[in-house]
C-alpha cells in the first residue's frame, strides 16, 4: 500500500498541475498516451470492467467526504458516467469515463489513475533514472518551468541552474516539460533560462545518471540574518523523511549556537496522509490535538513530541497558492500555535484526509474521506489556508536576496521575539 500511495503522489502531481498559459497545451498525465484507442486489452474482459465500475461507485457513495457531493444530483451523475464506461469501445474511453465521474467530486482532488498510470509511474519512479538532477514547477502565473532545487554535483548544478532559474524551452522549443528534458545519459540537451534579474541565455548539459533522495529536505542559516533558521520542505514524502528531517533541524537548532527563530518553507509544498505531516508538527506542537472526520471516518489524534523540541521558538510559515495536501493541513495547524505567522498566500485546498483503494482492474482510487477539525471546533474556509499576511508579488521572480516572503518573515520575527 505504501508503493501503492508513493506512486498516487507522483501521479496526481501531475493530474493536479495548474493548467498553463494558453500558448502551451496542457501536459497529459503520465501514462495516458499510454492506453489503448484500438479495443480492450486482453486482461480488461466486460467482466472486469463491470466489477471496477461497481466497486469505484460503490467506494465513493459510502466514504466520500461530503455526503451531499456538493449539491449535485450524484445518481444523476454516476448514471451518466456509468453508461459512458461501460458502453466504451476501448480502454482510453472507458477510463476517461471514470477519470471524469471523480473529477465530479471535488475538482481534481480525489483522483482516479488507471492501471497504465500506475505501470507507467512505477517504471518511471526508481531513485536512480537518467536525466539532469533537478526538481522543477508547474505555475499558473505563468510560462516555463521554475527550478526548486537541484542534486547537489549533478549535472543541472555543475551546469550552474540553481532554484528559481526559469526553464523558457528545451532545444529551441517552447513549452519545456519534464519528459523532454530527461533523456539516455551522455546525450545533451539545451535549456534557454531566465534567472530573476537576468536576460536569458542557453545552457548545454549533458545527461547522466541520476540519485535522487525520496525526502527533500534543506536546512540552513539565513544569509540575511544568521539568527534565523530557514528549512525548506520539497514535500512530506519518503520512508525516510523522519529521520532527514529531524536532523536538519537538530543541525541549526541545537546545541549552544542554535538559531534564536526559524522560517518554515512550504512554498509550493505537498504530500498526502497523516504521518509525515505529524512528524513536522511533533517538532513545534508537541502534545496538540484536531481530528479528521467523514462518513465512515473518525480519527482523533494527538502529535507526539520529537527531538529537537522547538515549541517555544518563534515560527513564520511560508505558504502559496501552490501548498497543498499535508502541507496546507500542517499550516492549518500550526497557524493555531503561539509565536507564530503565517504569510504569503491562499493555498490551494488541503484538509482533507485521503486514502486509497485498488480496484478490480489494477487501477486506483484516491478518495477525500475526511475533513480536517482544529483543536477549538473549526475548520478550514473552502479547506484552504488563508495567511495572517498576504504578499502579492511572485517570489521565483525574486533573487533570496530580495524575496519579498523572506523579508516580510524576517520582520514578522522581529515583532515575535
Amino acid at each position: 500500500m505504501k508503493r501503492m500511495l508513493a506512486v498516487l503522489l507522483l501521479v496526481g502531481a501531475t493530474l493536479a498541475q495548474p493548467a498553463k498559459p494558453a500558448t502551451c497545451p496542457q501536459a497529459e498525465p503520465l501514462g495516458i498516451s499510454l492506453e489503448k484507442t484500438d479495443g480492450f486489452p486482453k486482461e480488461l474482459t466486460s467482466e472486469v470492467r463491470a466489477k471496477t465500475v461497481d466497486e469505484l461507485l460503490a467506494t465513493i457513495w459510502l466514504r466520500y467526504v461530503d455526503p451531499k457531493f456538493g449539491g449535485k444530483d450524484w445518481e444523476k451523475v454516476t448514471a451518466s458516467y456509468k453508461a459512458k464506461a461501460l458502453e466504451a469501445k476501448n480502454e482510453r474511453a472507458f477510463y476517461d469515463a471514470l477519470r471524469g465521474l471523480v473529477a465530479e467530486l471535488d475538482g481534481g482532488e480525489s483522483a482516479f489513475v488507471s492501471s497504465t498510470q500506475i505501470a507507467a509511474s512505477q517504471a518511471s519512479a526508481s531513485p536512480t533514472f537518467t536525466g539532469v538532477g533537478m526538481l522543477v514547477m508547474q505555475s499558473a502565473a505563468r510560462e516555463g518551468l521554475t527550478v526548486q532545487w537541484v542534486v547537489p554535483g549533478g549535472p543541472a548544478d555543475q551546469a550552474g541552474l540553481r532554484p528559481r532559474d526559469l526553464i523558457l524551452a528545451v532545444n529551441g522549443q517552447p513549452c519545456p516539460s519534464t519528459d523532454k528534458i530527461r533523456g539516455p545519459a551522455g546525450t545533451n540537451v539545451t535549456l534557454t533560462v531566465k534567472s530573476p534579474g537576468k536576460p536569458p541565455r542557453e545552457i548545454t548539459i549533458q545527461r547522466g545518471r541520476i540519485n535522487f533522495p525520496s525526502s527533500l529536505v534543506e536546512a540552513r542559516r539565513l544569509e540575511a540574518d544568521p539568527s534565523v533558521g530557514y528549512v525548506w520542505i520539497g514535500a512530506l514524502t519518503g520512508d525516510d523523511f523522519p529521520n532527514v528531517f529531524s536532523k536538519a533541524l537538530a543541525s541549526i537548532a541545537s546545541g549552544n549556537n542554535a538559531v534564536k527563530s526559524l522560517i518554515l518553507d512550504l512554498r509550493s509544498g505537498s504530500g498526502a496522509g497523516i504521518g509525515l505531516m505529524e512528524v513536522v508538527m511533533g517538532h513545534f506542537m508537541g502534545g496538540a490535538r484536531y481530528s479528521l472526520e467523514g462518513p465512515e471516518v473518525t480519527v482523533r489524534r494527538t502529535i507526539q513530541p520529537r527531538t529537537p523540541n522547538l515549541d517555544q521558538m518563534p515560527l513564520v510559515v511560508l505558504v502559496d497558492q501552490d501548498t497543498s495536501g499535508s502541507a496546507t493541513m500542517a499550516a492549518a495547524i500550526l497557524q493555531k500555535r503561539p509565536k507564530t505567522v503565517v504569510i504569503g498566500q491562499t493555498t490551494k485546498t488541503g484538509g482533507k484526509l485521503f486514502r486509497t483503494h485498488e480496484l478490480p482492474d489494477g487501477s486506483a482510487l484516491l478518495l477525500a474521506e475526511a475533513k480536517l477539525v482544529l483543536a477549538d471546533g473549526g475548520s478550514l474556509k473552502d479547506d484552504r489556508v488563508t495567511p495572517a499576511v498576504t504578499i502579492g508579488q511572485d517570489w521565483t521572480q525574486s533573487p533570496e536576496a530580495e524575496d519579498p516572503y523572506l523579508k516580510a518573515a524576517l520582520e514578522a520575527l522581529g515583532r515575535l521575539r
